[in-house]
């Protein structure tokens, strides 16, 4: 009983770090997230009699399935990380 309990502890103290650094990741991913939204308000085509006049940026595909990468992987990493709440919570 005494080494189950020791292992739980550890066990524990294991999910308590990677639910701390899942959540350091999710807090960079959303801050990157909100840049690149701002970035991209900032490089919005500008309509001018009739016509449509972008930025040159070059990328702006790219920047949109940055986007979606980016967001699926914070939504990914979210959950993963209630996964790791709840079974810390279970031990």
């Amino acid at each position: 009983m005494k080494r189950d309990i020791q292992i739980h502890k550890e066990v524990e103290k294991e999910l308590a770090k990677r639910s701390h650094f899942c959540q350091k990741v999710i807090k960079r991913l959303k801050q990157q997230v909100k840049d690149l939204q701002s970035e991209k308000t900032e490089n919005r085509p500008h309509i001018m009699g009739g016509q449509t006049q972008r930025k040159s940026n070059g990328g702006n595909a790219n920047m949109v399935a940055n986007n979606k990468a980016n967001e699926d992987l914070i939504n990914f990493l979210e959950h993963k990380l209630e996964e790791i709440e709840k079974k810390l919570q279970r031990t």
